[in-house]
């Protein structure tokens, strides 16, 4: 698939890369700040903000209970169902597409009812809950699927369950399940392994720090650009630490279109100011000593130079081995009438 349609987005080659503003829980279960979360992506020109529909009790019975550690994250990182209409009407008000990644079928259903344009899937959704993505495949909607915690394999799996569904309408991001990573393991060469054995929309989800990575991701051709952000690194919860602030993600963002004018459209052109510039450059063919009347011009008799006039270095062989009509000093430009 060359695009696809999310909401009013073209997604594809040779389109503006698509870029998801990542809030997932720093909201902190604060209805204001998830509105203010909504301000800031379109603020700043993402395309998408994207938070994430988790609720403790439709991942796990009570007897089988996490870690008191993971368990006593989850009063602040739940996405309230009772918010979902007001967050979306929000996000109609500011322009900007509103995404969540399901984690639970139930959440599948509230998002389209709130009218979802496509579906975000985390990658433990990828590789180990597929009934979920199944259930997702089948409504129809673009799918934006993280491949963290992912072999080609598991990719594979994935995909085939989109295939059954007849959901083609995909785009598969490059990613690690590690918050933070270093450069050196973001390994941004995999979007093109994925695109070529899979043949799909590529892109990719930036866990490092700062964003020069995710300016290499798009260089390489990622079509979708997700990045985590926050409102202060400094608030408590598990993914502020790592995230972008405000005027972080205004500048990626200013970058990475700069980044897309510097494209182009792969003609080569001559600039206008090259144009104009070149009369400084052009090299000419001088005599490199006097040269008599019927000599025969041989290689060691000519010197290039920068002159506003004569015989263009460039054609210089058509010189070599003819007779000269008349006497040349040292230091003269050559004419076709010299020869």
């Amino acid at each position: 698939m060359k695009y696809l349609k999310l909401g009013n987005k073209i997604i594809g080659q040779n389109q503006p890369c698509f870029i998801i503003a990542e809030a997932g829980a720093n909201h902190n279960h604060n209805l204001n700040q998830a509105k203010e979360l909504i301000d800031v992506a379109s603020d700043c020109g993402a395309d998408a903000i994207k938070f994430q529909s988790i609720k403790f009790d439709e991942l796990y019975l009570p007897s089988f209970p996490p870690s008191e550690k993971v368990k006593s994250l989850y009063p602040a990182i739940e996405l309230p169902e009772e918010w979902y209409k007001e967050l979306f009407s929000h996000a109609k008000k500011r322009n900007i597409l509103l995404l969540s990644c399901p984690t639970y079928i139930k959440a599948v259903d509230l998002l389209l009812k709130f009218g979802v344009a496509g579906f975000k899937i985390a990658s433990p959704q990828t590789k180990a809950n597929l009934p979920l993505l199944s259930y997702a495949a089948k409504k129809q909607k673009p799918l934006i699927i993280s491949t963290g915690y992912c072999n080609l394999t598991d990719i594979e799996q994935a995909l085939r369950v989109c295939q059954k569904a007849r959901n083609n309408q995909i785009v598969l991001l490059h990613c690690t399940a590690k918050y933070p990573i270093l450069a050196n393991q973001a390994n941004l060469k995999v979007m093109g392994t994925l695109a070529k054995k899979f043949k799909t929309l590529v892109g990719y989800s930036d866990h490092t720090l700062g964003f020069n990575v995710s300016l290499g991701a798009v260089a390489l051709g990622a079509c979708v650009l997700e990045k985590h952000f926050t409102l202060s690194r400094k608030l408590k919860g598990p993914d502020h630490f790592y995230a972008q602030e405000p005027k972080e993600l205004k500048e990626m963002i200013k970058q990475i279109r700069e980044v897309e004018q510097s494209f182009g459209k792969g003609k080569k052109t001559v600039l206008s100011e090259e144009k104009k510039l070149y009369s400084y450059i052009q090299t000419r063919v001088a005599a490199k000593c006097d040269i008599k009347k019927g000599q025969v011009l041989k290689w060691e008799m000519l010197d290039f130079k920068r002159m506003p006039r004569g015989f263009l270095a460039n054609e210089w062989e058509k010189l070599l081995n003819k007779k000269v009509k008349k006497d040349i000093k040292k230091g003269e430009p050559f004419f076709l009438k010299h020869i």
